[in-house]
């Protein structure tokens, strides 16, 4: 075999070989980044309902596995799939956490690499001469950017927010799927494609776990209009043609499994039995609050810090509080200029509605007070990634601005990763939560709740003196606090 051969043979595989390493790298630093989780306990933030005082994950059996199926009022959701999850978790780890997070960890490891696959697919769809090397070393910076982000730290280190990650797996290999069945198939309808069916149950499977993903069938249209170039993106062209109608009747089971999801967990916020929703408040601080949440979202990822398990930004607030016009303000020039630039750079709005869909189910709508959380960036977090990558690869070829990006990235990757480590460590246990709350809280009066869960986790552990404490912590406060004088004569000598 001459030398020529044997380069056309090998190169596929170091090819492969280089990818592969290339995926292991960037999960094991998912991995390591938030390594400490692994020695965390539950922490009396919603794992106390979902998993050690639930007795309904502790069988397998008939009566259980049938709760699991059928019930969605014991926390105002339907996840059937997180419930059958916790019980086989039991089932081989019992309440020892580390089992627990060690899934979790894995799961968002995975996510990392499904990213970096997922990224270098579209880039190889949107540039068709894709140099192998740089297409796979701008896909990898900007998917570790994601994996090792202190944004990730509240889902990979609190077990109940842990479900976001299984979740955004399935979305993702929903999307996978859907592109290999459109992606070339110009002339055979994707829904007699088995890959497009696979999408379909996918992201059945996800929304089945936890709903993060709901408003995806906008990243379909999307992916069709500015990626796939099947839909136009002219509106005189979206009439009168049967491969236009063809393309959005696709997304009909999307959408039909999307409300399916969102009528059975409607009636399960009816029916809850803990955190009932209100919604006694008007029309304009729902719009206010809408705009606060998608502007919130854009600048978070790059400003990570002061991160706390709670926000109480949102509660009672004022709408004419200054940054509530500017994020309003803010969210319509972004998406003018997105719009405006959308034939010189699609990808800037297709991001940009992405962006807009993927967090309608993050905005409140429907619940007061509202509480924006770092878990709420895990799936609208991809976006900047996607947007590094592109514009990592269009300037590739620019030695100098590649040279400086890259210097840039990775000056940031080992200090994303140590805020990302001691990040982690907030969600220990219950102790360490309650306290990194309170201390990032200041004097927001909300901090009294969290004194309260100290306190009672405090007295749940024997530490009487400790609780009795935060109690007059309490007092001091808020001297007219009945309920903590309450706790305080119970436990006093």
């Amino acid at each position: 075999m001459d030398s020529k051969a044997e380069k056309e043979l090998s190169s596929p595989m170091i090819r492969c070989w280089r990818e592969i390493l290339l995926a292991l790298l960037l999960a094991v630093a998912a991995l390591a980044a938030f390594s400490p989780v692994l020695r965390a306990d539950f922490v009396a933030w919603d794992d106390n309902i979902n998993i050690y005082e639930n007795p309904h994950i502790r069988s397998l059996d008939g009566a259980h596995v049938n709760w699991m199926l059928t019930n969605g009022s014991y926390i105002r959701r339907y996840q059937p799939l997180v419930w059958l999850n916790y019980a086989w978790l039991y089932r081989f780890w019992g309440l020892n956490p580390f089992g627990f997070h060690l899934e979790t960890l894995l799961f968002h490891a995975f996510d990392t690499v499904l990213l970096f696959w997922l990224i270098r697919r579209l880039l190889r769809l949107s540039f068709k001469s894709a140099n192998d090397g740089p297409l796979l070393w701008c896909s990898g910076v900007a998917a570790l950017l994601w994996g090792i982000h202190p944004l990730r730290a509240e889902t990979v280190g609190w077990v109940s927010g842990g479900t976001y990650a299984p979740a955004l797996m399935f979305t993702l290999l929903s999307l996978f799927f859907y592109l290999k069945a459109v992606a070339g198939n110009a002339e055979r309808p994707a829904c007699k494609n088995i890959s497009y069916w696979l999408a379909v149950l996918m992201f059945a499977v996800s929304l089945l776990i936890y709903p993060i993903a709901i408003a995806f069938v906008a990243v379909l249209v999307v992916s069709d209009v500015f990626l796939l170039n099947r839909l136009p993106l002219s509106w005189s062209r979206w009439q009168n043609e049967a491969a236009i109608r063809l393309v959005l009747l696709e997304k009909l089971p999307f959408i039909a499994v999307s409300l399916a999801v969102a009528i059975v967990t409607k009636h399960a916020v009816n029916t809850g039995q803990y955190s009932p929703w209100q919604t006694a408040y008007g029309f304009h601080v729902a719009v206010s609050q809408a705009f606060y949440i998608w502007a919130y979202y854009l600048w978070k990822p790059w400003v990570p810090i002061h991160l706390s398990p709670i926000y109480t930004t949102l509660i009672g607030f004022d709408p004419a509080t200054w940054y509530f016009p500017v994020s309003a303000l803010g969210v319509l020039a972004l998406g003018w200029v997105c719009f405006q630039w959308r034939r010189r750079t699609p990808l800037l709005p297709a991001l940009w509605l992405c962006h807009i869909a993927l967090l309608v189910p993050m905005l409140g709508l429907t619940e007061n007070p509202h509480y924006p959380s770092d878990r709420y960036d895990y799936c609208v977090g991809l976006l900047w990634p996607v947007l590094i990558a592109f514009g990592l690869y269009k300037y590739w070829g620019h030695v100098r601005t590649r040279k400086i990006i890259l210097i840039l990235f990775l000056l940031a990757l080992p200090v994303l990763g140590a805020m990302s480590f001691r990040q982690a460590q907030i969600w220990h246990n219950s102790e360490t939560l309650f306290k990194a709350g309170i201390e990032r809280l200041g004097n927001d009066p909300y901090r009294i709740n969290l004194y309260s869960r100290l306190a009672a986790y405090y007295e749940h552990t024997g530490q009487t003196n400790l609780a009795r404490q935060q109690y007059e912590t309490i007092l001091t406060i808020s001297p007219a606090n009945l309920e903590a004088r309450r706790k305080l004569a119970q436990i006093s000598p």
